[in-house]
């Protein structure tokens, strides 16, 4: 009979596994969530901490997508046009909104030392805020909940992360109890740097304590067990001039029972994405003792950095001038190539002719079908034209995208390059991938002193200039133009006027489209129309700002530049609020790019005496004065020449 001896026996693994369920949202995010085990407590006062993943997710204490879920925090949130009819950042001042768990809260009640809340939408959850300073912010907060449970924020200092000048940043949950006395504590870990906290994270839970008569020490707890993140990944972000910090990383999560016994773990495991040096959550293990159930992992998709170069079956534009704009054009979510082009029959300098043409995205290499005419726009007669009869040269029309009518389908507003059409006209995108030609009524700008017949024309001029940027915040673009004459009654004739005509949406008969109207930007009363106006959300509130550069004017009118850019952003009833912005105007170009994503658009200038890049970051609204120096002076050239021709592109994801 055959016998096995123990060194014979074969090796087996921990049976089970950590319970977790994927799922996909309404708004089609990839969605993951792990329940992790807590001690019992008593009477239901104790933790429910979860592993939660979104594909839509930022970084955080678990890496790009992850968070824990099982805290909660009464934060500062923005003002939005729907409920507040402003739209406004969060500015760390007494008109901030406030939010439970990124809900809402609505005031519906005041009296002497509280202001009661409620959640947008209800919760049936009364929230009431203590001490309000003179300004009207609560020094601390309690929350009753419909079971009886009553949690407090911002009691302690130590609950209170500090922003600008000490204010708070946030209410963080410092002790929830219920009727009987059984309580729960939260604690933190704070990195103060100065005046404010530069970064903060859930240290522990301690609960099963009792208030009672018979008062009781909390004999469990929850701990986090932080490390910090590869240097490749540590990154600064910015808010109001605070430099945040996101270095922290959650290593285990401890589960501690009497005793200060070790009940059961949560080790996790990451690693560094070799693309783009973000951090990766790769492994959650549940742990007793010596003894771990089989690892729940996570997979990436990785690839290598780089293009592929597809060739397709369309030929190159006539003219050497053509400026293909890639756009979905008829809403299946792919984009196509839209392709304005000299006609090379029939155009002429005095009688120039574009067609435009679709090359329609099939989602199959190399993508792009053979092109489509679409459009032929002609103008009739051009006055003392410029060009020779070299077909290469002649400049076809130019356009930029925009969804006049709102129905989903991308249109293009013309820009009329030769100066013909009177009104501003937009090729609006039909479901069949056709379009057709619209007269907005706008009327475009019409100098008092024509441009010289050897200018070609341009959007910006002495005579007029155009801008399409959405100062409102409602996701479609608004029209900006100047004219150099002031036509209204009280108007001086010889003055700059630059007026806003704002993109309402379909009202009753009224089809969508700029207001013809127009409202005056104050702030730029006199302001020459071909001075620089660059448009960018400085300060991420969803609403495009306007950079100008000042002008200071002397007794004798003339206009001294000053060498700082302003920053212009458009309150809802049509008025400019000013700020300063700290960025220098620079002798060459600026290109607005989040550099250490943040969200904040951080400003790359060119035109130095060195000939090197340089970058200011932006604080939040405003930009560092000291710029970090991106690329060196070349070798061989000036950056400049090269710089001017940069597209903003993250290339490693």
């Amino acid at each position: 009979m055959a016998t096995t001896s123990p060194s014979d026996a074969i090796e087996t693994v921990a049976a089970g596994s950590a319970p977790g369920s994927f799922s996909i949202t309404s708004t089609g995010e990839a969605s993951f969530v792990m329940p992790l085990i807590s001690v019992p407590g008593r009477a239901g006062v104790e933790p429910h901490i979860t592993l939660a993943y979104s594909s839509a997710g930022g970084d955080g204490i678990l890496g790009r997508g992850f968070s824990i879920t099982g805290a909660s925090a009464i934060t500062r949130c923005p003002s939005n046009l729907a409920r507040d009819g402003e739209i406004r950042e969060v500015r760390y001042d007494a008109l901030d909104q406030l939010c439970l768990d990124s809900r809402r809260l609505v005031v519906v009640g005041k009296e002497l030392g509280g202001i009661e809340y409620r959640t947008l939408p209800d919760t049936h959850v009364k929230v009431i805020g203590r001490d309000p300073d003179d300004r009207g912010v609560p020094r601390s907060f309690e929350v009753l909940h419909p079971s009886g449970l009553v949690v407090e924020y911002g009691t302690t200092e130590g609950t209170r992360p500090r922003g600008p000048g000490g204010v708070p940043r946030a209410w963080l949950a410092a002790v929830a109890r219920d009727g009987r006395g059984n309580a729960m504590d939260y604690g933190y870990c704070f990195a103060d740097a100065g005046e404010y906290t530069a970064e903060y994270a859930l240290d522990e839970i301690k609960y099963t304590r009792f208030e009672g008569s018979s008062a009781l020490e909390a004999t469990r707890a929850v701990k986090f067990v932080y490390g910090t993140k590869d240097p490749e990944d540590i990154r600064t972000h910015y808010s109001r001039g605070m430099a945040l910090q996101s270095s922290l990383r959650l290593e285990e999560i401890q589960m501690i029972g009497p005793g200060n016994e070790l009940v059961r773990r949560y080790p996790f495991t990451y690693e560094l994405s070799p693309t783009t040096n973000r951090t990766l959550l790769t492994q959650v293990e549940e742990c007793a003792g010596d003894v771990c159930k089989p690892p729940t992992r996570f997979q990436y998709k990785t690839g290598e950095l780089g293009f592929a170069q597809h060739t397709t079956s369309i030929a190159e534009p006539t003219s050497h001038r053509a400026s293909p704009i890639l756009v979905d054009i008829n809403g299946d979510a792919l984009d196509d190539l839209v392709i304005p082009d000299t006609d090379p029959a029939l155009s002429t300098p005095g009688n120039p002719i574009t067609k435009w043409f679709v090359a329609r995205n099939d989602g199959k290499i190399p993508f792009l079908a053979s092109t489509a005419e679409v459009f032929s726009q002609e103008w009739i007669a051009v006055d003392d034209p410029t060009g020779v009869d070299d077909l290469g040269k002649l400049q076809p029309e130019l356009g930029t995208v925009i969804d006049y009518n709102a129905d989903g389908l991308k249109d293009i507003l013309l820009y009329d390059v030769y100066d013909i059409l009177v009104t501003w006209q937009v090729l609006l995108a039909k479901p069949n991938g056709g379009v057709e030609l619209l007269d907005t009524g706008l009327r475009r700008p019409f100098p008092l002193k024509s441009p010289p017949s050897s200018q070609r024309p341009t959007l910006t001029r002495e005579g007029g200039s155009m801008h399409l940027a959405d100062v409102t915040g409602d996701h479609v673009p608004d029209l900006i133009q100047c004219e150099d004459h002031d036509d209204s009654a009280q108007g001086i004739p010889g003055r700059a006027v630059w007026k806003t005509h704002v993109w309402r949406p379909k009202a009753g008969e009224k089809s969508a489209g700029f207001d013809p109207q127009g409202e005056r930007i104050e702030p730029l009363e006199g302001v020459n129309c071909d001075r620089a106006v660059l448009t960018v959300d400085i300060n991420a509130d969803s609403k495009v700002d306007l950079l100008v550069q000042p002008m200071l004017t002397s007794s004798d009118g003339s206009q001294i530049p000053i060498t700082k850019y302003d920053a212009l952003t458009r309150r809802e009833d049509g008025t400019w609020d000013v700020f300063r912005t700290r960025l220098p105007v620079p002798a060459g170009r600026v290109l607005f790019v989040d550099i250490n994503a943040d969200g904040l658009p951080d400003a790359v200038e060119s035109g130095s005496s060195d000939g090197a890049l340089w970058t200011y970051i932006n604080i939040g609204g405003r930009f560092a004065e000291m710029p970090i120096l991106s690329l060196g002076s070349p070798i061989i050239r000036n950056q400049d020449a090269h710089f001017r021709q940069a597209v903003p592109l993250d290339y490693n994801g």
